[in-house]
């Protein structure tokens, strides 16, 4: 019986729900199944049951209705807020009420300090690479924005210079250009954290130099996590542009 017990418990811990219908196996986490709608309403009807609370799968909002809240009445309900110091999801908790068990009230919660996260910046090197790659575009780009000869950093002569430019232009050159609507002048220290006394950018230096201060698995400020949630939500945008 013991085997079999453990079989059960195994599958218990470990079954995610899934979108289609069926189970199969759980390859994902290497134990359990994935189960789709049709297995739950079929469970439910035959033991008489109105609502299944289920956890063990991180969820960001706390909580989480897998096929939604008006059709299969399975809920996700994970409390753990800023799970493993790595992922900014929320928590939550539930309340049932007497009479009205199938609709509960969701409390949500967020936890107040987090020093530091782990965080995966891969997306900060694509970023770097695009600047790259479209390094002649942006030499165009920053000359005809009257940053050339005769600007700041350059000889009268030296059509070549593209002199040095303030955090602010540089962010709309890169916005413009690349075409992708990111707070550029906080990434800037990322990017390009050379800027002299009085906060200007040497753009040949960036653009011949380029070189991303982040490296991976650094731990980082809430600063920087906030910065690199925006990237990491453009990450396919970016991928796509390479």
């Amino acid at each position: 019986k013991a085997p079999h017990f453990n079989r059960v418990i195994e599958t218990v811990l470990w079954s995610d729900p899934q979108p289609k219908k069926g189970c199969v196996a759980n390859k994902k986490r290497g134990a359990g199944c994935r189960f789709g709608p049709d297995v739950v309403q079929e469970f439910m009807a035959r033991e008489g049951l109105g609502l299944i609370v289920r956890s063990h799968e991180c969820v960001m909002d706390g909580i989480e209705w897998p096929w939604g809240e008006h059709s299969v009445k399975m809920l996700t309900l994970f409390s753990a807020s800023n799970y493993g110091g790595k992922t900014t999801n929320k928590g939550a908790f539930i309340q049932l009420l007497h009479g009205s068990p199938a609709t509960p009230i969701v409390v949500q919660y967020e936890a107040e300090e987090v020093s530091s996260l782990q965080v995966d910046v891969r997306n900060v090197h694509h970023l770097a690479q695009l600047v790259v790659e479209r390094k002649g575009e942006l030499r165009r780009a920053f000359a005809a924005a009257g940053e050339g000869a005769g600007s700041s950093g350059c000889g009268a002569l030296d059509e070549d210079c593209l002199g040095m430019v303030s955090v602010e232009r540089w962010g709309e050159v890169l916005g413009t250009t690349l075409r992708l609507d990111l707070p550029w002048s906080n990434i800037q220290p990322l990017l390009a954290p050379f800027v002299d006394e009085a906060g200007l950018i040497d753009v040949e230096r960036f653009l011949n130099g380029l070189q991303p201060q982040v490296a991976k698995g650094k731990v980082l400020g809430k600063a920087d996590c906030a910065l690199l949630e925006v990237l990491c939500s453009r990450c396919q945008h970016l991928s796509a542009m390479l």
